[in-house]
């Protein structure tokens, strides 16, 4: 799979339609996107994930997302649509995903409010033909979901579409921080390494086997002398399907149990989030209020957005005051620089060519005589007088008024206050820009506390219920594992008595060709099971290895951290210098368990039965120097498609140069012009050198 472009219609920041070319030219599988916070990287990437899986959740829960996709600005023109389209090419054939959210015209886009939400895929038609249309509008999810897990199911996405900043804590994060299941990461990476595919090919033999047992017994001739041993058997099966039906009903009360257990982890983690918004609420007052100096982490906190707004505007009103001496200061300086009298001069000019020994008439026709020079010298004399004289006060009235403006201005020209006069009032712009989005995200958190408040209290009893599910489970385990010892005794047992059975000799064709089957189906069901065991352990090794050699070539501590260790189970243990431990205890910071994230996603993309591209968003995060530079140097080889959502400080000039051999494309996302609520996103041209400059801008 291979992105190669995505349209964008009416979904957050995006107004209108806007397309974003993603195609990659040969060896160069780079593609960097930058754009400053708030103006659509992590938009974009929900954008993606939205079209190719949808929003998941309950049925409220995608209804607000379905909102929040809406462009404000777009709700409020008209009745009209939000689409995210996909174009992509899958083992040589072009698929285009649309997905749209349909809407109606709202005057407050605060109330906008989503109708409804489908999917199409088409193949598009080459050369002006049509589309051919594989899953239409009717065919709903199912078809699509069908569809979509033959190219990459949306279990196994978060290891090809992720937040650089929280692909630690998912992958790579203690028990007590992980916020994700760890069966369906478990499931997730089975998907992508093609483990399911093997265990429904052991499903299936395991049904067939039952399917030709039950054909073999119907067409077994009646001999007398096999009655006693299919009593035998027939009371085997009645206590194995009794142990069976047993071990369903536990394995249903276990499943309960853990959907409970997920649904309280889940309430918990709302209320941690409720209070996390609650201090999220609280930070935005303090900044836009203000706070007492000791409690303020920045000068900026300590005075407050709204304080220092004023300010400036009372900074730009002085500037008003006196605005008309710096248009006055403008033109002096012009003055100093340009002044020529024209009429005078071309008078001297005139009498000059009058007054060569070689002329002898006026222009008149008179002669010119003693006397006629005598008045042409004293007249030449006279404007030369009176055109020093005008320059004269001219320049020193231009001085004067400059040096007064000087004065007044502490000693700064007419240059610096023109410059510092704009860049207040930019300023001014930008914090009322900035004001007004920190009051929608403190007005929108509000909203949603008030829609879901949780008490103390009922925090303590959710922990309380946690504690109980967990000691449940933990005695529905121990009596699964009896049932299940019971069933294998009782299955061996049947087998045995099959074999005395099957010696006997005596059946029919129709029951040879039966009893050839099943136990064909169960040699076969054996055979991948073994297989199974054995890919499921060279896999690992694979990865193991694989994720070891990256992180080997991404840490900054070398001398520390020697490679990674896999579990049966996917958990991760660092190898050091000084032994094997658990994640919990060797307490790596954030940036090294982001570059452990990295380097285990990178092992399983290695040896991974799907292929996708790779899109991360924020790919440094909290990364040290030394970790950056690692990482750059390894993106090319990440995978064959590495799309880069990054902000301005996160890649230097020197850092794009690196790999400036294996990039297709820079592109940037940026605000609309006249609209600074919207995006757009344009082919860019960063500058790239190969030395330490300055951040891209």
């Amino acid at each position: 799979m291979r992105i190669l472009e995505v349209t964008l219609k009416n979904f957050r920041p995006f107004y209108d339609e806007v397309n974003v070319p993603l195609n990659i030219e040969e060896d160069k599988p780079l593609i960097f996107i930058i754009g400053k916070n708030d103006r659509g990287k992590t938009a974009f990437l929900e954008a993606l994930k939205f079209c190719l899986y949808g929003y998941d959740g309950s049925f409220q829960q995608i209804n607000t997302k379905w909102r929040r996709a809406i462009n404000r600005r777009a709700a409020t023109e008209g009745d009209g649509e939000t689409r995210v389209t996909v174009e992509f090419i899958d083992n040589d054939t072009v698929y285009r995903v649309s997905r749209f959210i349909e809407f109606e015209q709202v005057d407050d886009p605060d109330e906008r409010e989503p109708e409804r939400s489908e999917v199409t895929v088409t193949i598009p038609g080459g050369d002006g033909g049509e589309d051919e249309t594989i899953i239409a509008q009717r065919d709903g999810e199912k078809e699509y979901n069908q569809f979509m897990n033959n190219i990459l199911p949306a279990s196994a996405s978060n290891f090809f579409f992720f937040d650089g900043e929280e692909v630690g804590n998912r992958y790579a994060g203690t028990q007590e921080e992980e916020e994700y299941s760890r069966e369906d990461i478990r499931e997730a990476i089975e998907t992508v390494l093609g483990i399911q595919q093997i265990q429904k090919a052991i499903d299936d033999m395991d049904n067939n086997a039952s399917y030709y047992n039950e054909q073999y017994l119907e067409a077994e001739s009646d001999r007398e002398d096999l009655d006693t041993l299919k009593d035998e058997k027939g009371e085997l099966e009645d206590e194995l399907s009794a142990q069976k039906t047993q071990l369903d009903t536990e394995q249903q009360v276990l499943e309960n149990k853990e959907k409970a257990l997920e649904k309280v982890e889940n309430q918990i983690a709302d209320a941690v989030e409720l209070v996390e918004k609650q201090d999220r609420i609280d930070d935005i007052d303090n900044l836009l209020n203000g706070v007492d100096e000791e409690e303020a982490d920045t000068d900026e906190e300590e005075e407050g957005l709204y304080n220092i707004l004023e300010r400036k505007k009372d900074e730009l009103q002085d500037y008003h005051t006196y605005f008309g001496s710096i248009l006055i200061g403008v033109a002096t300086s012009e003055v100093l620089e340009k002044i020529q009298v024209e009429q005078t001069a071309e008078k001297e000019r005139v009498i000059n060519d009058l007054l060569k020994p070689a002329v002898e008439k006026c222009l008149c026709g008179n002669e010119i005589g003693e006397e006629e020079e005598d008045i042409l010298e004293q007249s030449l004399e006279s404007f030369q007088s009176d055109s020093k004289q005008a320059k004269y006060d001219l320049r020193q009235l231009a001085s004067k008024h400059q040096d007064h403006l000087k004065e007044s201005s502490d000693g700064r020209t007419i240059d610096k206050l023109k410059t510092d006069y704009h860049g207040l009032y930019s300023e001014v712009r930008d914090l009322e820009e900035r004001i007004e989005d920190l009051e929608e995200e403190q007005a929108d958190l509000e909203g949603e506390i008030d829609e879901a408040a949780m008490s103390k209290s009922d925090v303590e009893d959710l922990r309380e219920e946690k504690s109980r599910i967990k000691e449940e489970i933990g005695e529905s385990n121990s009596t699964i594992s009896n049932i299940e010892d019971e069933i294998d005794r009782l299955e061996s047992a049947i087998n045995s008595k099959e074999d005395r059975i099957d010696s006997m000799g005596g059946a029919t064709k129709e029951e040879e060709r039966y009893r050839r089957l099943r136990n064909l189906c169960r040699k076969s069901r054996d055979a991948w099971q073994e297989i199974k065991e054995g890919y499921v352990e060279s896999r690992r090794k694979d990865v193991q290895d694989y994720a070891t050699e990256v992180l080997r070539r991404l840490t900054n501590k070398e001398g520390v951290y020697k490679g990674l260790e896999i579990s049966a189970n996917y958990e991760l243990d660092v190898v050091t210098s000084s032994g094997t431990r658990p994640l919990e205890e060797q307490d790596p910071s954030q940036g090294a368990r982001q570059i452990i994230a990295y380097a285990f996603i990178a092992g399983l993309n290695r040896w991974t039965a799907r292929n996708a591209p790779v899109v991360i968003d924020t790919p440094v995060g909290r990364l040290d120097p030394t970790h950056k530079d690692n990482l750059i140097n390894y993106l090319p080889e990440f995978k064959d498609q590495v799309i880069m959502l990054y902000q301005p400080d996160e890649f230097h000039k020197e850092d794009l140069h690196k790999v400036k051999d294996q990039t297709s494309r820079h592109l940037r996302i940026r605000q609309r012009e006249g609209d600074p609520k919207s995006s757009v996103v344009e082919p860019f041209e960063p500058e790239i050198e190969d030395k330490p400059e300055a951040l891209v801008q």
